[in-house]
């Protein structure tokens, strides 16, 4: 059989691409084989059961052969798409960024759940926001909520504007170094998700996350804590009276976490499980200090207003 055979027909292309990727070690080959074939012909996967023997034309031939060589390579499915689904939205997500995963839902879900209850529109800050899944989905399900949003990376802005602008939501973004950019600002609730990977433990992760995944979203230093001990510092300024932080976590982090946190003088904190049990997300309460101001004064507006 020569190389137009196997990819004659969406059945023959669909059931070499599944040997060849499983023979590059893809876990759920067949899976990224439709989803490479649907992105490929622009439409659903049910297409190729309605239509199994659908001729392939030959450019069509070729840029699938293409698609499905780059997965072979262990680039993330994710961004060879340059799509993934997060909190049932579409984002778009580039080697720029950390593709949003579903363990991050626990974080929004968190957020989302303690934001209803309060009786006031917020003002929130997602730090480390990378392709904006934090905080764009807080701004689709919180409406009348003020969401600002800074990364390091200048890259990864433009990719988090991008959603925000595509998903029709309004996220004010900033680049700087963690929080810099809002010193001087006061915000109920502060999220992240941020590099938590001990540094030596990322070479040992799958091609697909310590090769091709941008290092500074995973590298979180020697133990993986980094973050969390600035955070514990830098947050206190920024928070309102009531004020929350809701953090992101590994699933082994969360003893060592809420030591961080109670020994910086945070209240009332609590570790939140995902689905499979794990610890996944740490919640604390502003430590007692003076008074701020309130939230809508001009006081409280972030130094840098990105255009």
């Amino acid at each position: 059989m020569d190389e137009r055979d196997k990819l004659a027909t969406s059945q023959a292309a669909l059931q070499w691409a599944a040997s060849y990727l499983g023979e590059h070690g893809i876990r759920d080959a067949r899976m990224d084989a439709e989803l490479l074939l649907a992105h490929c012909l622009v439409q659903p996967r049910l297409q190729f059961y309605l239509e199994p023997q659908r001729p392939l034309a030959a450019d069509e031939r070729e840029r699938f052969a293409e698609l499905i060589s780059r997965r072979g390579r262990r680039e993330p499915l994710q961004y060879i798409t340059g799509r993934q689904e997060f909190m049932s939205l579409e984002f778009l997500v580039s080697p720029a960024v950390l593709i949003p995963r579903a363990d991050t839902e626990m974080l929004v879900e968190t957020a989302l759940s303690w934001a209803r209850n309060q009786a006031r529109s917020l003002r929130i800050l997602d730090l480390c926001t990378g392709s904006g899944a934090v905080a764009v989905s807080l701004a689709h399900y919180l409406e009348g909520s003020d969401i600002w949003a800074g990364d390091i990376s200048a890259a990864a802005i433009e990719v988090a504007r991008a959603n925000a602008e595509r998903l029709g939501t309004h996220v004010c973004f900033a680049q700087g170094d963690l929080t810099g950019p809002f010193r001087g600002a006061v915000f109920d609730l502060i999220t992240a998700n941020p590099p938590y990977i001990p540094r030596d433990d990322i070479c040992g992760l799958e091609p697909e996350v310590g090769v091709a995944e941008p290092k500074l979203a995973l590298d979180g230093g020697q133990d993986g804590l980094d973050f969390y001990r600035r955070l514990a510092v830098e947050a206190t300024p920024l928070l309102g009276p009531g004020g929350k932080v809701m953090l992101e976590i590994g699933w082994d982090e969360g003893p060592q976490v809420q030591a961080i946190l109670t020994e910086a003088g945070f209240t009332t904190i609590k570790l939140i499980k995902d689905y499979a049990g794990r610890d996944r997300v740490v919640t604390a309460s502003r430590p007692p200090t003076q008074d701020r101001p309130p939230s809508d004064s001009k006081a409280s507006q972030p130094r840098t207003v990105p255009k």
